[in-house]
């Protein structure tokens, strides 16, 4: 942390580095089981995209990092779920398959709200198709939309299982600042107005929750209370869209995974 304070230095960091590599092999950690990030958690680098400052770094930023070594269980079933991040004009909306197989003719719902639309033409590069799989970027002719926002929306088939639609919900933080002062998170690609409460650290050596709030770079628990209703999946059940960042006064403060609803 803290590469801000000494210019960014690639030198420094690779320093730094190997002297916590020697320590943490010398005490019995395998090498290949942990890596190391430069960060400013103070300035947002290398935290969740990574940074033009250090364009030495090769590796990936360190949410991504955190999101990979996770043990959460894959998402076992096959259900078809839709990312929607917008609209490019009346009726044909944009998203991302992230998990199961959309067909043309399928009929979808949309959570939260569950509106109700068919996929009548599906276009994936530039071309259309008769599915998209999961992975696909997809623009999906849908019919009448109105005025509605469908930015971090998602759809699922007709029938099918659906995703957790609620105004809370209870998570796992890792926190880069002091959670306070005018909240919102980011899940699922919408901007949504937010209240933490009972936010308590997490002892590392226990694993158990402490009797204070967390720290800067420390991990806690803590309740979110949504200015509205979103739709989610819980993150050991679908990595995906159970995962969220969170800003406090405008400024990123951490990220977050989704634990109970």
């Amino acid at each position: 942390n803290k590469m801000d304070a000494v210019g960014y230095s690639e030198e420094a960091f690779s320093k730094t580095a190997a002297a916590l590599s020697k320590y943490l092999t010398g005490i019995g950690f395998d090498a290949k089981s942990f890596s190391f990030v430069p960060v400013s958690a103070y300035r947002g680098e290398n935290l969740i995209k990574k940074s033009r400052n250090m364009r030495w770094y090769s590796g990936k930023a360190m949410m991504d990092l955190v999101y990979e070594s996770s043990r959460a269980k894959a998402f076992s079933k096959t259900e078809l779920r839709i990312l929607l991040q917008g609209k490019i004009e009346e009726g044909k909306a944009i998203g991302r398959v992230v998990s199961g197989v959309l067909r043309k003719g399928d009929n979808l719902v949309l959570f939260p709200g569950s509106q109700t639309a068919k996929a009548k033409e599906i276009i994936v590069a530039g071309k259309r198709q008769a599915s998209a799989k999961k992975g696909d970027s997809v623009a999906i002719e849908l019919g009448k939309l109105g005025k509605m926002d469908i930015s971090g929306k998602i759809a699922c088939r007709y029938g099918e299982s659906k995703p957790i639609v609620a105004a809370s919900f209870s998570a796992m933080l890792f926190v880069t600042a002091v959670l306070k002062g005018s909240t919102y998170i980011v899940l699922n690609g919408s901007k949504i107005p937010t209240k933490i409460t009972d936010a308590k650290a997490i002892d590392i050596d226990t694993g158990r929750t402490m009797a204070r709030a967390p720290k800067p770079l420390e991990a806690a628990y803590a309740t979110f209370m949504l200015k509205r209703k979103a739709a989610f999946e819980k993150f050991e059940d679908f990595n995906e869209l159970g995962r969220f960042t969170i800003y406090c006064n405008g400024k990123f403060a951490g990220i977050g995974t989704i634990a109970k609803a």
